[in-house]
């Protein structure tokens, strides 16, 4: 309750609790009534993560509108983060004074998302593709899915937070719900959003239009290339352009700067097998000196290959040279890798630098300065972990606001396992059998042949090849569907694996055939028939006697001798019985053998 005279006094206000948007106008209400009237309104904030409150100055009419006597309740003008805490309405009159309880205002940014690419091309038989999300804002958002249209339209398909089955995976997390997809098949190609929320509103991302692509060998992107140094003048237009050559699938091609993908002003075309990115804009005074970076993807390498430009208001040697770096692409587990880093002129001479990962590599390095030219040597010896890798060289003296990049990899040649064969040994003439050989874990992808004895069959060859992006390898299966004929029994079906190994002679696996005539078969069966009837036959003979013996009366009637008599005919009866079915039966089983 407020200070009263005579009268009650009352002030209270609206709402208690709201979140606000950033840049949105918030009305807190206060409502005062007493007598005498309020003579004085005064608003208090107390900053969020403060204790100290503080008298809000509303004389500011760009930040705030009203809380006064004619209209004690205000508006809080174009919401930021600065404005998020506790707000108090204070009313004096004659009496005394009195404050309202808190209205508390939470500040509520739009979320920033940005999928890391406009481009992604997979190929048919990968066992995974992942597009990744980057969430910013504050508070952290609540909700986050991706959606999926296909490429021609229609309705959106909601692929829901929490989703984690054999086919796809959303990661939880607030700042990267980054979608996997396992599996890849050409229906899996389409646009793909990823979108979030905070409570107020939904935002989405860029979309990620997916290319799926027939099943091929991989190829690395071509390094992009970059015009030198650019001079320019204040207030003109300035075109950078990026391109890269070859790539299968083909790469997306993006400019950044300060770490940040720009979006705005850029332009990706393709002209045969080259793609290239513009980025345009109008300079000002900041953009001296200013180091924007290039990045070329298409998926196949551990990370992006880079190369760097800047800008300069006028000629100048201080800046150093683009790092050029020498030596190959291809190389055999377990071979010496030897990779040399070099930049020209600088002033003062550049210091370089190998990373990996992001991190500064202090192993294996010896650098050098000779007529101005500043050489970094890499060396290392290839492992499993090295493949697909991409090693990055900044050059630096610290006349540029960044670091001058450029990459290079190193694809790691290594044998798959022993391959498997299966199917079937042992055979009817006439009868189709098929085989299965996979060739797991190589790299590159191995070829795959199936012969028996001599003879090699192609066409009957079905081959088929997946890339895994965990253990970057191919996997190739290549099963044969035939009708081997008896004169291939005994001869063995051998499945042979070529790589490309320091030319070894291929990995091979076989089974050893036998194959029956289907007369045979038959022949064999006859007599198996007759062994059956054969020992039928004695057992019913066995039950008919044990039938007999205990059936036969005792001699218990005083007329011992004519029931002794009546026994031995029906004994008599029953051998002659007997014979007769067992000679029947045997007549029945030589007739079936054709011995009669």
């Amino acid at each position: 309750m407020c200070p009263y005279l005579f009268r009650s006094f009352n002030c209270y206000y609206f709402p208690a609790k709201a979140d606000v948007l950033q840049g949105q106008s918030q009305l807190i209400s206060c409502f005062v009534t007493g007598e005498p009237v309020a003579s004085d309104i005064r608003w208090y904030f107390t900053p969020t993560g403060s204790e100290q409150r503080q008298l809000l100055y509303t004389g500011n009419t760009a930040k705030y509108s009203g809380g006064n006597t004619q209209n004690p309740s205000i508006t809080v003008l174009n919401f930021q983060s600065s404005d998020s805490g506790k707000y108090v309405c204070s009313a004096s009159n004659a009496v005394g004074t009195n404050t309202s309880s808190y209205s508390v205002l939470r500040f509520i940014s739009d979320l920033n998302i940005t999928a890391s690419l406009t481009s992604y091309s997979a190929i048919v038989g990968d066992s995974k593709v992942t597009m990744s999300c980057k969430i910013n804002g504050e508070p952290p958002a609540i909700g986050w899915d991706w959606t999926k249209t296909q490429v021609d339209g229609g309705s959106a398909e909601i692929i829901a937070q929490g989703t984690n089955n054999a086919k796809r995976q959303i990661i939880t997390s607030a700042t990267n719900p980054n979608l996997n997809i396992f599996s890849i098949t050409e229906n899996d190609g389409g646009i793909y959003n990823c979108r979030a929320n905070n409570g107020k509103r939904h935002f989405l991302s860029n979309p990620v239009n997916l290319k799926v692509l027939e099943s091929s060998i991989r190829i690395a992107p071509g390094e992009p290339e970059t015009r030198r140094q650019v001079e320019f003048q204040i207030g003109v237009t300035v075109i950078l352009a990026c391109s890269s050559t070859g790539g299968n699938p083909s790469p997306s091609v993006i400019w950044l700067k300060d770490d940040i993908v720009i979006t705005s002003g850029t332009n990706t075309t393709t002209s045969g097998n080259i793609t290239t990115t513009t980025l345009t804009f109008t300079t000002s005074a900041d953009d001296n000196l200013e180091v924007y970076e290039c990045q070329v993807d298409n998926g196949f390498l551990r990370r992006p290959l880079i190369k760097t430009t800047y800008l300069t208001l006028k000629p100048s040697n201080d800046p150093p040279g683009q790092p050029l770096i020498t030596g190959s692409h291809q190389y055999h587990l377990g071979d010496s890798i030897r990779m040399i880093c070099s930049s020209t002129g600088g002033n003062p001479s550049p210091t370089l630098n190998w990373l990996r990962d992001g991190n500064v590599i202090t192993n294996g390095i010896s650098r050098s300065t000779n007529s101005g030219v500043t050489t970094s040597t890499l060396t290392f010896t290839a492992g499993l972990e090295d493949h697909l890798e991409v090693f990055e060289c900044q050059a630096d003296n610290g006349v540029l606001n960044k670091p001058l990049t450029t990459t290079t990899y190193i694809e790691v040649y290594f044998a798959p396992k022993v391959p498997v064969l299966t199917g079937p040994t042992n055979m009817v003439s006439g009868s189709s059998g098929t085989w299965t050989c996979s060739s797991l874990n190589g790299y590159p992808a191995p070829t795959i042949t199936i012969r028996i004895q001599d003879q090699h069959y192609t066409n009957e060859l079905v081959v088929v090849q997946s890339y895994d992006v965990i253990d970057r390898s191919y996997t190739v299966t290549g099963t044969l569907e035939v009708v081997p004929l008896s004169d291939k029994s005994g001869q063995t079906l051998c499945c042979h694996v070529s790589h490309l190994i320091n030319n070894k002679v291929p990995q091979s696996v076989c089974l050893q055939l036998s194959i029956e005539d289907k007369e045979d078969k038959n022949i064999i069966i006859y007599p198996v028939i007759g062994l059956v009837a054969i020992l039928m036959l004695f057992i019913i003979i066995m039950a008919v006697l044990c039938n007999n013996r205990n059936g036969k009366p005792q001699n218990r009637n005083r007329d011992r001798y004519d029931e002794e008599l009546n026994g031995n005919r029906q004994e008599m009866y029953d051998y002659n019985t007997s014979e007769a079915q067992y000679s029947t039966l045997l007549l029945y089983l030589r007739r079936i053998n054709g011995e009669w």
